[in-house]
C-alpha cells in the first residue's frame, strides 16, 4: 500500500488557490507546506522582476477574529536582502497575518 504525502497534497492544493490571489501580480511558480515545521515555502514570478522571489513563512497558523480567517506567521525570510532587513527593522516583533477567505481556511485548518 503506498502511503500519501499529506503536505504535498495540500501543497497542490493550495499552491493553484494562491496562485489565483497573486495573478494580478505575478504567477506562483512554487508552493509547499512543511507542516512539521509549520513552514511555508513559496516562489513567485512578479511582474516586471527578472528572478522569482522566494519567500519561507515560518511557524504559521489559521485563526479567526471577528468571522474574519487570517494566516499568520511569526518570522519571513525572502531572496531579497532589502526584504529581509525591512521585515528585521519593521516587522520582526509583530506577529504578521493576512486575512484569508474564510471558506478556504476551515478545511485548511484540518490539513496544515
Amino acid at each position: 500500500i503506498k502511503m500519501f504525502n499529506k503536505d504535498a497534497i495540500v501543497s497542490n492544493v493550495l499552491k493553484s488557490i494562491v496562485n489565483y490571489f497573486v495573478t494580478d501580480f505575478g504567477t506562483l511558480t512554487q508552493f509547499s507546506v512543511d507542516s512539521s515545521n509549520k513552514s511555508l515555502n513559496i516562489t513567485v514570478m512578479l511582474k516586471g522582476e527578472l528572478n522569482e522571489l522566494n519567500l519561507q513563512l515560518f511557524g504559521y497558523a489559521i485563526f479567526f477574529d471577528e468571522g474574519k480567517a487570517f494566516l499568520s506567521f511569526q518570522s519571513l525570510h525572502s531572496s531579497r536582502q532589502w526584504l529581509n532587513l525591512l521585515y528585521q527593522k519593521k516587522f520582526s516583533n509583530k506577529q504578521m497575518k493576512i486575512e484569508i477567505p474564510a471558506k478556504i481556511a476551515k478545511p485548511l485548518k484540518m490539513f496544515i
